[in-house]
């Protein structure tokens, strides 16, 4: 399904609705969307900011309009095509014992992103000793993103794919609920969460592989041998 065809099944369950609640549709669609985008992070929602580092300036960059939350830890990006991991610092507090405020010791390459409501910040401050021309930091920040509101009929996305009857369902509740029809909104609430349910988990079987990895228990392995012997 694109966005046309989940707002025109919508029109089909309202169908006793004014005409006039016709425009609130893809309003409703919209709403559905950020449900289920807020419930679980979907792998469609897998994003990554680059950032360049400015000498001796604790601001890194804003965060990108879509971003959600962090995703895993960030990392350097040396001229050479290495990497090397650092942290997420949990609070300024933390960060101000870790490495001061006095320029002689809160300087060098960064270790540390702090996450503020709109930006992101480096520790310690950046030298502008790096190995690139510029003697910047590259540093890439993985994260989830929020897909944008629908506007054209024929957009579609994992969402109105894999998740279509979803966003049917909890926008009809919204226009139910906006008609003043809560028990009947409940009925539809309910269908969402079994079509939401179901695609978290194939979203999460999805990534077993990932996170999963069998490792030889080394101990087992020498009394195995010792029994067979």
């Amino acid at each position: 399904m694109d966005f046309s065809a989940i707002q025109s099944k919508v029109r089909d369950y309202l169908v006793d609705l004014p005409t006039e609640t016709n425009a609130l549709v893809a309003d409703w669609v919209n709403h559905a969307l950020r449900t289920v985008q807020d419930r679980h992070n979907f792998r469609a929602m897998e994003a990554q900011a680059d950032f360049v580092t400015v000498a001796d300036a604790r601001v890194l960059g804003a965060k990108p309009s879509d971003w959600k939350e962090f995703r895993l830890l960030p990392w350097l990006e040396t001229a050479d095509g290495a990497t090397r991991e650092i942290r997420w610092a949990s609070s300024i507090s933390e960060m101000v014992r870790g490495f001061g405020v006095s320029s002689d010791h809160d300087t060098g390459t960064p270790r540390a992103l702090l996450e503020t409501p709109t930006e992101l910040h480096v520790w310690p401050l950046p030298d502008g000793r790096s190995q690139w021309g510029d003697g910047e930091y590259r540093l890439r920040v993985p994260y989830w993103r929020f897909l944008p509101p629908m506007t054209a009929g024929a957009t579609e996305s994992f969402f109105t794919r894999d998740m279509g009857w979803a966003l049917v369902f909890l926008a009809v509740a919204d226009g139910m609920i906006f008609n003043r029809e809560e028990e009947r909104a409940a009925v539809f609430i309910s269908k969402a969460e079994q079509e939401i349910g179901r695609a978290v988990g194939l979203d999460r079987r999805s990534r077993i592989g990932e996170r999963q990895t069998l490792h030889v228990n080394r101990m087992f392995s020498q009394r195995r041998r010792v029994m067979w012997r």
